[in-house]
């Protein structure tokens, strides 16, 4: 996250989906179905709110807005 020291919010790229923290990598979840099963190569956090940018194996690119 751009906030990190504040919200201790962490993004991950897996080739299961994106996966998310929000207590600095202690636990992890999938933020939502839009990325389940999608192989992705990275993540490009946008903004405090939880938006980002996913960068599918392949160079397909989603916006997920957290």
């Amino acid at each position: 996250s751009p906030a990190f020291e504040l919200d201790h919010r962490l993004w991950a790229a897996t080739s299961a989906g994106v996966l998310a923290s929000t207590d600095a990598g202690a636990t992890w979840s999938r933020p939502g179905d839009e990325l389940v099963n999608r192989p992705c190569v990275g993540v490009f956090p946008l903004d405090e709110a939880g938006a980002l940018l996913a960068i599918e194996l392949g160079g397909t690119v989603w916006r997920y807005q957290g």
